[in-house]
């Protein structure tokens, strides 16, 4: 059974890296100005000119204005919900493939440095 550990560090919530030797943390990303847009994308799939959706979740720094990471689901539609609690963003939205919802969690972690 694995676990995950968490760290406090001058107020900074911090997570053991439990793949590392060396127990380094990562630290969470903070959210407060993160700014999460999705789009959906038609995309050519075959010769024939078949064309299939794709979900675009884009996750963007208000402050700096950089884009920090994009998510691409294919076969993925609307409706799309998505929260953003702590440092994860979670996304609800439809695959039209499979004929189902799905949810996508993403954590968000600052770059090592």
């Amino acid at each position: 059974s694995s676990h995950l550990a968490v760290y406090s560090t001058e107020h900074l919530r911090v997570f053991a890296n439990e793949t590392s030797k060396t127990g380094e943390v990562r630290r969470k990303y903070p959210t407060a100005n993160l700014l999460v847009v999705a789009h959906v994308e038609m995309q050519d799939l075959d010769d024939d000119g078949t064309e299939s959706p794709v979900l675009v979740i884009s996750f963007v720094d208000m402050v700096t204005g950089s884009v920090l990471a994009t998510n691409r689901h294919a076969d993925g539609a609307g409706p799309v919900h998505i929260a953003v609690v702590e440092h994860a963003v979670i996304t609800h939205f439809f695959n039209t493939e499979r004929h189902k919802y799905l949810v996508d969690v993403s954590e968000l972690f600052e770059a090592d440095r």
